[in-house]
């Protein structure tokens, strides 16, 4: 599961520095939490809370058996 997610975000960060955005993996625990770390421009944009559920939540949660939330940090 941990490198699955992983690969996922890697594959989402290059669509988001084109934006001044980045994001990173922190934890994934065994309960199926996801923390991420929304960086650059996106830690203090009002999006980036729609881009954190509405994008990466459900990209995960289609692409990984066992991701139950997300959380941005």
């Amino acid at each position: 599961m941990t490198e699955k997610t992983s690969e996922i975000i890697k594959s989402i960060r290059p669509i988001l520095q084109e934006y001044g955005k980045s994001i990173k993996l922190v934890d994934l625990n065994n309960q199926g939490v996801v923390l991420i770390k929304l960086e650059g421009e996106s830690k203090n944009c009002p999006e980036s809370i729609a881009t954190l559920k509405l994008r990466i939540e459900n990209l995960l949660f289609k692409e990984v058996d066992g991701i139950k939330q997300v959380i941005g940090i």
